[in-house]
């Protein structure tokens, strides 16, 4: 009898999940909710496009960093902005990356900054356990600005404050814009 209470139990939830599933938009996997960033603030529906002036970067607070970055203090290097959130299993996972390229390419004029919207004691526990050398800004509404629909996303910015590249900062793509950009033989 305790078996057929529980098959039973069982095909009462499922039912009631397909239900749900049925009245619910739910996006398809690898797809945003919407009119929802993955951010999840609304998506401001304006995006960066190569050969467009970039907009200037704000963040609430700066890490690893005597002050506030800014492209226009930036103006003269290439620029990586990197749109990410420490509950963002692909963009931890890039972190090694991102690093190597700032090691890299920094001291030839790359300046690599992360952005996030989630608040700096959020950002200061994930960095007890995932060290981050290169400056990130919290706090962000960039996001919105750049388009950032989904994340991890990454705009090169060239040394005149236009966009050159976007996409997923693991793209193969991007390290040769990186060398294209700098000029690099």
């Amino acid at each position: 009898m305790q078996l057929v209470s529980r098959i039973s139990l069982g095909v009462t939830v499922a039912l009631m999940v397909a239900a749900i599933l049925l009245v619910l938009p739910v996006p398809a996997a690898g797809q945003q909710a919407p009119g929802r960033s993955k951010f999840g603030g609304p998506m401001s529906g304006t995006t960066v496009n190569v050969g467009s002036k970039a907009p200037e970067i704000n963040a609430t607070a700066w890490i690893n960093t005597a002050s506030a970055v800014s492209l226009a203090a930036s103006q003269g290097n290439v620029v990586l902005v990197e749109f990410f959130a420490t509950w963002c299993r692909p963009c931890v996972i890039n972190i090694p990356h991102l690093t190597k390229i700032a090691e890299t390419y920094g001291a030839k004029g790359l300046r690599l900054v992360s952005l996030t919207q989630e608040p700096r004691d959020v950002v200061d526990r994930f960095l007890a356990r995932h060290p981050i050398t290169y400056p990130i800004g919290v706090g962000s509404t960039s996001g919105t600005e750049y388009g950032a629909s989904r994340i991890p996303y990454a705009v090169l910015i060239g040394k005149d404050g236009t966009v050159i590249w976007s996409g997923h900062p693991a793209s193969s793509e991007l390290e040769q814009h990186i060398i294209t950009s700098l000029g690099i033989k």
